[in-house]
Order: structure tokens, then C-alpha cells, then sequence
């Protein structure tokens, strides 16, 4: 589930379904449906939602998750418009866990909330997952935690606290090294360790629950999302890489052949 509006259904929204959502690519992911104000002739599954604006976001999500069909699929990832996502590498994630239970993954942080409660939640633009016993749980409950307008202005941190009052199991998704799998950031913004130390990142320091750092090294073979690509050439430079190349992403070919015929 993409989460757009119009405003970026051209610049962005339909990148996605040339890319990594693209129906027509048995290694793509295979049923994306756009959560969106109003319709676009290129995006051809969509959600319409009430809510239109940021400060609405919870709101939005919360309507696209509960006009889900639950027994559609196992997994359901909601990301943002500007995230790009290897999806062989997600499944090769997902391959090792089990559905049945209630798990919610991506990339975890962690938010004060004004009761003096420290939520875990996973980052939304980054991408996160509810297996399809937790989004049956989010569509059926009636704790306050899960409906809006939730205890911050924030989609992802409500999520993180919704999920945490439904006894939702997070899931640690950090490949062997303990190098994250789902970023909040393109790989040309994170491969220079002097980043660290550049003030526009110290957030990420604040809010991870585990160390972030920067650098090459620190980018896993098994990524499995970037956020913040917004230049139409950047969702098909990352697609040419990832597919095509294997260059930016060491080792993927490998577990490729295994998981092409996923279904």
C-alpha cells in the first residue's frame, strides 16, 4: 500500500509502478494498491481516502489498512511515495517468518510520548509491515490507541503505539552484521561516515533504537528499502542497479535465483 496524493502521482506515484510495483515484472511486487485522494489514470488500484492532508496521515493510513482484505495476502507493507523497495530481498525476510502470528517490522525507533510511555515504532517512510494476523487485530479493535486522531500528530509513531497495545510482536530485521535492512535515506546520502557528524542527521541518533551509522560498510547487501527518492531518474537508477547491475548491492544475485519463482 503506497501512500501518495495528486500532487505527486506524476512525479512520483507512478515511478513506483514503473519500477519496483510494476505488475507486468514477475520480480517486482505483485499487488500494489495506492492510497490517494483522488484517481490517476496510470494507477489503476487505488484507495480513496477522506483525509487529504499531512497532519491527516493517520487518519489516511488507518482507512487504507481497514479497506484491506486480510486474507488476500500474508504480508502487508505500507510505504510512502518516495520509497523504493528490492522486493526479492523482502521476501527472502519474510520467507523466515510466520504470518500467523501478530509481528509488525521495518525500521525501529523510538518516541516519548507525553504519558512519559518510550514507544517503539517503525519508521513510515522507510516502509514497515503488519503480518496479516496484526492487521486483522488493527481492523477489528476499538482501543482508542488505534483510531484517530491517536496520541501525536505522527502516523508511524500512533502505529508504533497501536501496535504495542494490541500486543503486536516487533520483529528485528537487521541483517547478520546488525546493519539495517529498510533506510531512511538513498544510498548516495548514507555511503560518506562524515555524514555522522552533520547536524541534518543528529535525528537519527535521537530516535533510532539502535545505533544508526554511515558509510559504505554500513549499507547491508540485503537492503530492502531507501526512502527519500524523489527524482523520477532516481527510482530507475536504483532499479537498473538492483536488477540489472547487482553492482550497488554485492551478493543479491545469489539468493535471486532461489526466490524469482516466489509467488
Amino acid at each position: 500500500m503506497v501512500v501518495t496524493s495528486p500532487q505527486h502521482h506524476e512525479g512520483r506515484a507512478r515511478h513506483v509502478r514503473a519500477t519496483w510495483a510494476n505488475e507486468e515484472d514477475p520480480n517486482a511486487c505483485p499487488a500494489t494498491l495506492y492510497l490517494t485522494s483522488a484517481t490517476h489514470p496510470e494507477l489503476p488500484r487505488v484507495i480513496i481516502s477522506n483525509y487529504s492532508s499531512y497532519d491527516e496521515l493517520w487518519g489516511k493510513v488507518l482507512e487504507g489498512f481497514r479497506a484491506l482484505d486480510s486474507s488476500r495476502a500474508d504480508w502487508f507493507l505500507k510505504t510512502d511515495d518516495d520509497t523504493f523497495v528490492i522486493y526479492r530481498h523482502l521476501v527472502n525476510l519474510l520467507a523466515g517468518l510466520n504470518a500467523s502470528q501478530p509481528l509488525y517490522l521495518g525500521l525501529p525507533y523510538q518516541f516519548d510520548l507525553l504519558d512519559g510511555r518510550l514507544v517503539d515504532y517503525m519508521s513510515g517512510g522507510a516502509g514497515y509491515l503488519l503480518s496479516k494476523t496484526a492487521l486483522r487485530r488493527l481492523q477489528k479493535t476499538t482501543l482508542q490507541e488505534c483510531h484517530y486522531p491517536g496520541p501525536t500528530i505522527f502516523e508511524d509513531v500512533n502505529m508504533g503505539a497501536c501496535m504495542n497495545a494490541l500486543d503486536v510482536e516487533i520483529v528485528d530485521t537487521r541483517d547478520q552484521l546488525g546493519r539495517p535492512r529498510f533506510l531512511p535515506y538513498p544510498p548516495w546520502l548514507l555511503i560518506d561516515p562524515a555524514s555522522k557528524h552533520d547536524p541534518k542527521y543528529s535525528w537519527l541518533k535521537l530516535r533510532s533504537k539502535y545505533p544508526f551509522e554511515f558509510g559504505v560498510q554500513h549499507l547491508s547487501d540485503r537492503v530492502i528499502s531507501f526512502h527519500e527518492v524523489r527524482n523520477p531518474v532516481q527510482f530507475y537508477l536504483l532499479q537498473y542497479l538492483s536488477q540489472e547491475v547487482n553492482l550497488l548491492l554485492p551478493g543479491m544475485a545469489a539468493p535471486f535465483t532461489a526466490l524469482s519463482h516466489h509467488p
